[in-house]
């Protein structure tokens, strides 16, 4: 890992901490960008420490989306492609049989909302802004980001606000369900994390893999679960509670 890399990942406390690195274009993805995500996502998911994700942006900025500037100097035939391969990426993201956070702190717009969409929990600090606005640009989400949404909030909700392309103040997201919880700065985002990034991993894939279809099959194992009995024999599992 170098500075200069688009993308980068550090573990630590069970959490690999997923940075969008192309500050000086507001952390835009370009291909180079795009094949780095796709890299380290996939690290992310192979890392046994790695027990939960945390992604962000570097400095003042979450995501701009797509980098426009580069996408129209390639062709609509090589744009066209990133696009998929973001989506595919993205999907990745999303399929990752560990928790996936995304703290938003500044600005996420346009894709940048797709890749926090990606993610199952998102936080974002109170002075952030959200800015679903590809259909005011002449376009839809590009990289999965309408099917995200729909699944969040449901259809006609997500086409209202992909309508309105509106920029969001953070508390209006966080009412309107495009935002899980506000806190108050990366280090309450941290430690939120590392709490996830504690529960047992078995508890978790099944979570992100449960339906009407499985959802019977899914606690016996569950039960059965070394980690769950390990968990549940704590000083405060004891009383007969849930863990906190």
């Amino acid at each position: 890992m170098t500075p200069s890399e688009p993308v980068r990942l550090h573990v630590e406390a069970g959490v690999g901490e997923i940075v969008l690195a192309r500050r000086e274009r507001r952390n835009a993805v370009d291909p180079g960008m795009a094949a780095r995500l796709k890299e380290v996502v996939a690290q992310a998911g192979e890392m046994e420490d790695v027990r939960a994700v945390l992604l962000y942006g570097d400095g003042s900025s979450f995501s701009s989306g797509g980098d426009l500037r580069a996408l129209e100097a390639m062709g609509d035939d090589d744009a066209l492609r990133l696009m998929g391969a973001m989506s595919r990426t993205l999907e990745d993201l999303r399929s990752l049989p560990k928790a996936v956070i995304a703290w938003i702190e500044g600005d996420a717009v346009g894709g940048g909302v797709e890749i926090a969409l990606a993610s199952d929990v998102i936080w974002a600090h109170p002075a952030a802004r959200v800015a679903p606005i590809q259909v005011s640009l002449g376009l839809l989400p590009g990289w999965g980001g309408w099917s995200l949404l729909r699944d969040r909030m449901g259809a006609a909700r997500a086409r209202a606000i992909l309508l309105e392309a509106r920029r969001m103040e953070a508390a209006e997201a966080l009412s309107l369900g495009l935002v899980d919880r506000i806190l108050p700065g990366i280090h309450a985002a941290r430690a939120e994390a590392r709490r996830i990034a504690s529960w047992p991993l078995g508890a978790v894939r099944a979570l992100k893999t449960i339906s009407p279809q499985n959802a019977a099959e899914v606690f016996p194992g569950l039960w059965r679960d070394p980690a769950r009995r390990e968990r549940m024999g704590r000083p405060e599992g004891r009383d007969g509670t849930s863990p906190p």
